[in-house]
């Protein structure tokens, strides 16, 4: 943003003074007292009093994501911030646009008396400057310009911290559904033990002690798998309550689970469509065409302070004693030279120029990046789009050979590591269909954000996954 409004430095100046001579014509601190029972109530007892005294804790208030959303960018911190920045702003162009401060002063001179004159003198004098040209106005543009570029710099802001629900959003579901997985798979196990567990007693084939106690080892490691999965949750609750400003005892609530064996991805728009909306409402386009033109007003005030500046006096002088007219007034006119110091103007219009091409390369760049960014979250999106039934099919064959190869170890033709190997792979490829179902919703979230899609349409779509 640019701030530099200051004028520069002072100029020479030429004075003409035209000097006339003219004859006389209830109190703070006090704490609330709760009001005393009456004494000597039978029945009451101390404990039965504290019972009574406490508070039970009042009961939590969860917020969908929407609610989240609206909260995050009507009363984040730093919303609250750039709002003051935004104010502050905006109180620059009245400070550079208004006219200097007059000055006025008295002076006292040759008391008690002048050994020539025969008198002393007090003078009274009033001066103002008055800028020629208009570099006033373009000053005010530049910061009018400032405050154009604050704002934007707000809705930028705002859209970072909706994705950042947004993302923080999906991990929380994605490790509620893990812990849904981890802890089907443990049922699982604790039936295979079982299983072997019988065909040990039987004497069935090869079963032993010893399968049993295998697959009685996989329970402890699947439960440390659940404790990570719901740590990375209770992370993500307190992330979304940070960026959301969520105040005790208020929480986000459990995201609906995805249906992830009948997740279908939604197509994505084709990549021109969304190149047109990202150019058309990325706040940072604002903020650079806000920060091209406080660079365009600065060249013109640079300009403008080209033309010299007018400064009118006047005074009026008391002459005490002595033979001389006891008033005279004083009358004067000054201007600035800016043609004795033209370098400094030429470099501040260097100074506007260079910015200017500044912000144009800055444009083009984030124009590459933009593009940049949504082939690789396009070409992310598709692929795990695609990959969805060949994940589901793996699993249907996963059950299969699992359904198979229990049948043949109770029927004394198979051994227990096949099933354990295939309980393995069943396992991780249940937490990738889930991974990868839930990081689709990651990447749309980042695209609606490349694209910066308008916040309330945002919201809107959250409705439907509150």
């Amino acid at each position: 943003m640019l701030r530099n409004f200051d004028r520069p430095a002072l100029l020479p100046v030429l004075t003409i003074t035209l000097v006339l001579a003219a004859w006389p014509a209830p109190g703070a601190g006090t704490e609330p007292v709760a009001a005393a029972g009456p004494e000597g109530e039978a029945g009451e007892s101390p404990a039965v009093d504290a019972a009574a005294g406490e508070e039970s804790p009042p009961p939590v208030a969860t917020l969908p994501l929407p609610s989240l959303l609206q909260r995050a960018v009507d009363s984040s911190p730093m919303v609250s911030a750039a709002n003051a920045q935004i104010d502050a702003a905006r109180t620059v162009g009245d400070q550079v646009s208004a006219y200097p401060v007059p000055t006025v002063g008295i002076q006292a001179m040759d008391f008690p008396g002048d050994p020539m004159n025969g008198y002393g003198e007090i003078w009274y004098t009033a001066s103002q400057m008055f800028p020629l040209g208009d570099a006033r106005d373009r000053r005010a543009e530049a910061a009018q310009a400032g405050a154009d570029e604050a704002v934007a710099d707000r809705a930028t802001l705002q859209l970072d911290l909706v994705l950042q629900i947004r993302l923080a959003w999906v991990e929380l579901a994605r490790s509620l559904a893990d812990v849904l997985v981890v802890v089907d798979q443990a049922d699982t196990m604790r039936r295979m033990s079982r299983i072997a567990n019988n065909a040990y007693a039987a004497g069935v084939g090869m079963g032993s002690q010893a399968d049993t106690l295998r697959a009685r080892a996989e329970i402890p490691m699947l439960e440390d798998e659940q404790r990570m999965s719901e740590a990375m949750a209770t992370s993500a609750r307190a992330m979304i309550s940070a960026m959301a400003a969520l105040v005790s005892p208020e929480a986000p609530a459990d995201p609906p689970v995805i249906d992830v064996d009948g997740y279908e991805a939604p197509a994505l728009p084709a990549l021109e469509e969304l190149l047109a909306e990202a150019l058309e409402h990325r706040p940072e386009f604002a903020a650079l065409e806000a920060r091209a033109s406080a660079a365009e007003s600065m060249g013109q005030a640079a300009a403008e302070e080209r033309l010299p500046d007018l400064m009118l006096e006047g005074g009026v002088q008391q002459r005490i004693g002595g033979n001389m007219p006891p008033v005279a007034f004083m009358l004067g006119v000054s201007i600035t030279l800016p043609w004795a110091s033209s370098d400094q103007y030429d470099a501040m219009e260097a100074q506007a120029r260079a910015m200017g091409r500044m912000v144009r390369a800055d444009g083009d760049g984030l124009r590459f990046a933009i593009e940049s960014d949504l082939r690789q979250q396009i070409a992310r999106y598709e692929q795990l789009a695609g990959g969805l039934e060949l994940t589901r099919k793996t699993i249907r064959n996963l059950r299969q050979a699992e359904n198979a190869a229990v049948a043949a170890y109770t029927a004394g033709n198979g051994d227990f590591d096949s099933i354990l190997n295939l309980e393995s792979r069943l396992v991780e490829t249940r937490r990738s269909l889930v991974r990868n179902v839930h990081e689709i919703q990651a990447v749309r979230a980042r695209i609606d954000r490349i694209i910066a899609l308008p916040i309330e349409e945002q919201i809107e779509q959250a409705e439907g996954w509150s």
